[in-house]
């Protein structure tokens, strides 16, 4: 584990926990995002690892990352969907 991971949340547990600055940065989502997605059952839930802090295994992470690709299927890397906005 280097300098980098130390300074963005990843707990050197068996290479396996991120603490939320990694996952933030993993997943580009927001705090908030990430909280709404596990409040809505859509995103890994963390796990307890002392009375005050949680983390994620990052093998449940980099799951839900690949899941992404089938749940958004091919729309999501072409952009189909998206609104135009027209010049005036």
């Amino acid at each position: 584990m280097n300098g980098s991971d130390r300074e963005n949340g990843a707990v050197d547990v068996d290479g396996r926990v991120l603490r939320l600055p990694a996952v933030m940065e993993r997943t580009g989502l927001s705090k908030a995002s990430i909280y709404r997605l596990i409040k809505a059952g859509d995103f890994p839930a963390a796990i307890r690892l002392t009375s005050r802090a949680v983390g994620w295994l990052a093998r449940g992470i980099d799951e839900w990352i690949a899941s992404r690709d089938s749940v958004c299927g091919d729309s999501a890397r072409h952009g189909a969907g998206r609104r135009r906005i027209q010049p005036r």
